[in-house]
């Protein structure tokens, strides 16, 4: 019995038989082609829903043309209990397409937190091209967006190709390191390209290689056009445990304060504040040594290249190493999250007055931005996080029947109650638990809010457009 036959019986239409079909052949052409990941997911798919149909099962094409390019699915390691639906609650569908001189780039879906996103999208060009860069090359394309605050962030674009044969490539924007606001909610203008092709050639004799970025007639037709989105909105949810827990810490031979802690299903952010961690602002601060290096200015800013004694970066990897971060999980398995994915450090108005020295930075659990896939963790898995030997109990939302009867109660659990505004000039009204988050409106004194919960000092709250928003706690009275 072929593949099209085994559809009878199964609601679809004739023109969804026929496209479903083409789709599972085609796959199966291409089997060599395809990540251990993706076979798994059709096996799965084909055994459940066309080769032993025991139930009515009705799936779109957009559905399966999801398993047969997966996506963010399929780039994210999800091995570990819980973590394919963490994944798959936090995905949001972004579905915008722009054509130019017969090439269309599509921005598929994202993933998120507080400090970056994850844009999965496609490119294909006219039909009939082979889109397969010459040897020893690929496709390179500069990225960045602006919110309605400024520039969020800037990388370039990765892109793979799964079929060397066809008109497309897979693209991964990721991800964006945002520099103050958070990305989430955000609606952004996406700037991308020109896209062009690359190569390297190598000379035997002389033994010299030279890259070449210019590109070549495969895309000429794109090479000066940048891809401009308007108007792209990035809704995902938001899965992100936040802590205030103000705790000592040993670092580079005095102590330092953790001030903020946050545990994303994408990775593990944690803010220093004071103490020791003066020593490293300061060293951050100060000009490295450099001999014979090159010059140059660009946007205003002088950068040296070459010629450093190398001194200053290998202290700054020293302190960096010492900084020690660990995830323990309900199960007892420990994760030691390792890529840097966000770093920033300065003085500011904290704990030791208005020149407090901090350090704020994040790791990814796992992998290369961009390059290997990183892994997700369920945050509500964690038990606590250890930083620099000291341990953090991670509170924030448990998994149903996993807390003792005796445990206290989830600090964010909703328990809705009437509060009313009490500060004297109106309040702000922000998309997150702190003063970082952006600000999603103003109400006036005396404006009756819903308090549903509360996190890090503020109060979750619905207000009277059916937005839900944070308030600061010092300026909600509830009774």
């Amino acid at each position: 019995m072929n593949i099209k036959e085994r559809f009878e019986g199964v609601g679809f239409t004739p023109a969804e038989k026929l496209d479903l079909t083409t789709r599972l052949e085609r796959a199966a052409e291409q089997e060599e082609n395809m990540t251990s990941a993706t076979k798994r997911k059709i096996k799965r798919i084909s055994g459940g829903m066309v080769f032993g149909v025991a139930v009515a099962v009705v799936m779109t094409a957009g559905a399966l043309a999801a398993v047969l390019n997966p996506g963010l699915r399929g780039w994210f390691d999800t091995q570990t209990y819980g973590t394919q639906e963490k994944l798959e609650q936090g995905i949001y569908r972004l579905d915008r397409s722009q054509t130019y001189n017969g090439w269309t780039v599509t921005l598929g879906e994202c993933v998120g937190d507080d400090h970056g996103v994850y844009i999965w999208g496609d490119v294909a060009a006219p039909e009939g091209t082979v889109l397969a860069p010459s040897e020893n090359g690929g496709l390179s394309a500069g990225c960045w967006m602006e919110g309605q605050t400024g520039r969020l962030g800037s990388i370039g674009a990765s892109f793979m190709d799964n079929d060397p044969t066809d008109n497309h490539v897979s693209m991964l924007i990721s991800p964006f390191v945002t520099w103050g606001e958070c990305p989430r909610g955000e609606t952004v203008t996406l700037y991308l390209g020109p896209i062009a092709d690359y190569w390297n050639t190598y000379d035997p004799e002389t033994g010299e290689s030279e890259w070449h970025t210019e590109g070549s007639e495969l895309t000429a037709a794109i090479r000066d056009h940048e891809w401009v989105f308007e108007g792209v909105k990035l809704d995902f949810p938001d899965q992100t445990i936040r802590m205030e827990p103000n705790v000592e810490v040993p670092w580079l031979g005095g102590t330092t304060t953790v001030t903020n802690l946050k545990v994303s299903p994408l990775g593990t952010y944690v803010e220093l504040e004071g103490g020791s961690c003066g020593e490293y602002v300061d060293h951050m601060n100060t000009p490295q040594a450099s001999e014979g290096g090159e010059t140059t200015v660009v946007g205003g800013v002088t950068i040296t290249f070459g010629g450093s004694d190398g001194g200053w970066g290998d202290r700054l990897y020293e302190m960096e190493q010492t900084l020690t971060v660990e995830l323990t999980l309900r199960d007892g398995t420990q994760v030691s999250p390792g890529n840097l994915a966000a770093s920033t450090s300065d003085y500011k108005e904290g704990l030791e007055g208005p020149e407090t020295p901090y350090y704020f930075f994040g790791r990814t659990y796992d992998g290369n931005n961009g390059f290997n896939p990183i892994s997700v963790l369920d945050p509500a898995q964690v038990d606590h996080v250890t930083v620099c030997g000291v341990d953090i109990p991670l509170s924030g939302p448990k998994e149903s029947g996993s807390s003792a009867p005796d445990e206290a109660e989830d600090p964010g659990k909703a328990v809705p109650a009437p509060g009313t505004v009490t500060a004297g000039k109106g309040l702000n009204i922000r998309s997150g638990p702190g003063i970082r988050f952006r600000v999603l409106s103003a109400v006036p004194r005396g404006t009756r809010l819903e308090v549903l919960g509360e996190e890090n000092g503020f109060y979750q709250v619905g207000l009277p457009d059916n937005q839900i928003g944070y308030a600061s706690k010092k300026y909600v009275s509830v009774k």
